[in-house]
């Protein structure tokens, strides 16, 4: 599952350096975030920086953005039902967005409308391939 998710990284990141200037990466660390919620920390940071590599940026920038996500994730994932969609979807497309604003200085509709379209088709297809996280304990009495 490493090596996936090493993979769809790595494709994530090229594409978005050299085709569209779109936060593919960033949409699939928060999309695939509870299936490596114990390795978090390396993965956000691994990514901002090789994303800061490949994208001339200030060093470091994506990855403070990648671990503040992760960050709120962790906080208020008691707070928040993460395992109902729309909460999910809400909290990917506000961070897109504000990501999309900062760093690539859209502000147009249709790109907000992109960020929500993409963002929902792959919560769904990370839901309907992988499901939820199964923890490896048993309740026993």
């Amino acid at each position: 599952m490493t090596k996936f998710f090493f993979l769809l990284f790595t494709v994530g990141l090229i594409m978005e350096s050299t085709l569209v200037p779109f936060p593919i990466t960033f949409l699939f660390f928060l999309t695939l975030y509870r299936f490596f919620e114990e390795k978090g920390e390396f993965w956000a940071f691994f990514l901002g920086l090789s994303l800061d590599m490949f994208i001339p940026r200030m060093w470091g920038v994506d990855s403070l953005i990648f671990l503040t996500a992760m960050m709120i994730l962790r906080r208020y994932k008691r707070k928040i039902n993460f395992q109902q969609t729309v909460f999910e979807i809400v909290f990917v497309i506000l961070s897109l967005s504000i990501y999309t604003w900062f760093f690539y200085k859209y502000s147009y509709v249709e790109i907000y409308v992109a960020i929500a379209a993409v963002t929902t088709l792959v919560i769904y297809f990370v839901r309907k391939f992988w499901g939820e996280k199964k923890t490896g304990s048993k309740l026993f009495v």
